[in-house]
């Protein structure tokens, strides 16, 4: 059983708890329940609190998992046509202006790939690292001419 499955559960039964101990409580009948089922209830309140939250960092995990996945998956292929456009552009055969044109490919190719890294998932970049409300990369250039 993943841990998912786990929390799915546990959140489940401490829900079903909770609801059973809120009902006697609010029932009227106060006098028949002894000090340890209010702290029941609380310590109840409180699991169920951080079990809640625990399955809503994990489905964010798994959406930036899953979009990570997929967007590396994407970058790849670009990658692939990119290394197929440029090995094709190498030959002496290959005429200026059809090189033209594979430059300007390549050039689409690269802000594609530009693009794919500065994937946004819920409001943070993917490959940002640490700094996740940063953009990672951009098409500025730096003294040298190189992107930054």
């Amino acid at each position: 059983m993943d841990i998912r499955t786990t929390i799915t559960a546990n959140i489940k039964e401490a829900q079903t708890t909770l609801e059973q101990a809120s009902k006697r409580i609010a029932s009227g009948q106060r006098d028949d329940y002894t000090t340890s089922e209010f702290r029941q209830k609380l310590r109840l309140d409180d699991t169920l609190g951080r079990y809640t939250h625990i399955n809503s960092v994990l489905n964010l995990a798994k959406a930036q998992n899953d979009s990570a996945d997929s967007t590396m998956s994407d970058m790849k292929n670009v990658v692939d046509v990119f290394k197929t456009k440029l090995i094709s552009s190498a030959t002496s055969t290959v005429p200026d202006h059809t090189r033209d044109v594979i430059v300007s490919d390549l050039k689409n190719l690269r802000d594609s790939l530009v693009d794919m890294a500065n994937t946004e998932v819920v409001g943070e970049y993917l490959f940002a690292g640490d700094m996740k409300s940063t953009k990672p990369f951009s098409y500025e250039k730096d003294a040298d001419g190189n992107y930054i």
